[in-house]
């Protein structure tokens, strides 16, 4: 049964898998979403707002690509393979042609290499919950969190930290460094 929307159902993965004469490989994790209530539940629970520009990584055949763009102003899609990056925009304006100048396509790998890639790793779960605060300093707001979730880490890994804490005989805190202000402003 193919989908009402411009979604791609598990019939239509297939025919253009087929048509591309794609072979998903486990060394670059591919994996097709094919049913269209799935994406439309990853959509929602992701909470893309109509003003949001998304950047998806890996975006394959296009699946939750296309819902992305059904609910985002834009879709930035990072592909490394070139095959699937050089079909997506065609995907997009057969399945959703009023939609398709809102997707950007990039044919690059989007691991961050090196050291480089370490550096920023651990900070990207709390600068992705940083965009979701409209008029606030988002990079100051991820690095404080980031900062919090260590500082959390750090007395969930020991009992005698945690029960001095609770004891109220030890504070752990973690410092940034505010370029703005020059100097270390703790974070508790």
């Amino acid at each position: 049964m193919e989908s009402r929307s411009g979604l791609l159902s598990a019939s239509a993965v297939r025919r253009l898998a087929t048509r591309l004469d794609l072979r998903p490989t486990k060394q670059r994790g591919q994996n097709f979403v094919t049913d269209a209530n799935t994406v439309r539940r990853i959509v929602a629970l992701a909470g893309v707002q109509p003003d949001d520009v998304v950047l998806e990584i890996g975006p394959g055949l296009g699946s939750l690509t296309l819902g992305l763009l059904e609910a985002a102003e834009r879709v930035v899609a990072v592909e490394i393979d070139p095959l699937l990056a050089g079909a997506l925009p065609d995907t997009v304006a057969e399945r959703l042609p009023a939609r398709s100048a809102a997707l950007s396509v990039v044919e690059a790998d989007a691991r961050l290499p090196g050291a480089m890639g370490e550096m920023i790793a651990p900070i990207l779960p709390s600068a992705i919950r940083a965009t979701r605060r409209p008029g606030q300093d988002r990079v100051r707001v991820a690095a404080e969190e980031h900062v919090l979730e260590v500082v959390g880490q750090l007395q969930a890994r020991s009992a005698i930290i945690a029960a001095a804490v609770a004891a109220g005989r030890l504070r752990v805190a973690g410092g940034l460094y505010d370029l703005d202000e020059g100097r270390v402003r703790l974070v508790v």
